[in-house]
């Protein structure tokens, strides 16, 4: 499992979820927030464990977002 320290910035779901509908518009605050727990579940980026209380890591989540956004443009075409 990939864990964080805790000198590091962290997201809630929620907020990374915003944050991947500023580049996916299509996507309902549901669905953004379903996409970023099924990644953080298989350990696309870095987060604290699993849970209520989940929080991912800033750095290795706007990597996964880039990726994200690269690939639904790609989609586009």
């Amino acid at each position: 499992m990939l864990l964080a320290d805790d000198k590091r910035d962290w997201f809630t779901v929620t907020h990374a979820a915003e944050l991947l509908m500023k580049d996916i518009p299509e996507l309902t605050l549901e669905k953004a927030k379903s996409r970023v727990s099924k990644a953080a579940g298989e350990k696309k980026f870095v987060t604290n464990g699993k849970g209520r209380a989940r929080r991912i890591e800033t750095i290795s989540f706007k990597a996964w977002r880039l990726d994200q956004r690269d690939r639904d443009l790609d989609s586009d075409h």
